[in-house]
């Protein structure tokens, strides 16, 4: 009797379990169509052509090239930033304290940056100038556990070590 009343558990602990992950599997997949949707609404709008999708799904955007080393998995690199949310509120930016960042390329992100920042400044050289945009499945979900949160960093990359 105990057999049956395990196995009945066990079945239905798997099918709530298998309900759960296909939900989550649902809104991830909501919410990266919602960040789509808001980024090509944002690049519309603010007449960005030159915007370039990754295969994770950020935006390289360039301003001026570089014509230094390129960043690398483990580049020391000195860089300054503004991060701002699609509607341009600004949450972060190293030109407030006037002092770049100095902060190890680390598509790992145990570093302080998000993953999608961390990837996209891989893409940089030093001097260049470009826009990151992350959507919130490699930006603020990752960093701050918070869903639909697109954000958009302008960087400047001073100094690759």
């Amino acid at each position: 009797m105990n057999g049956i009343k395990y196995f009945l558990f066990l079945l239905v602990f798997g099918v709530l379990l298998s309900s759960c992950k296909d939900e989550y599997a649902e809104r991830i997949e909501r919410q990266k169509e919602q960040d789509e949707a808001s980024i090509q609404e944002y690049l519309t709008e603010n007449k960005i052509q030159n915007a370039q999708k990754q295969p994770s799904g950020i935006y390289y955007i360039p301003q001026t090239p570089g014509t230094g080393a390129q960043v690398q998995k483990g580049s020391t690199i000195k860089i300054h930033y503004i991060g701002r949310y699609l509607n341009g509120q600004k949450i972060q930016s190293t030109y407030d304290s006037g002092q770049p960042l100095t902060v190890v390329a680390n598509p790992g992100r145990n570093n302080g940056l998000t993953e999608g920042l961390n990837e996209g400044l891989l893409l940089l050289k030093e001097g260049e100038k470009a826009t990151i945009i992350v959507p919130s499945m490699l930006g603020s979900v990752s960093y701050y556990g918070q869903y639909g949160y697109v954000m958009v960093y302008e960087i400047t990359v001073l100094e690759v070590k």
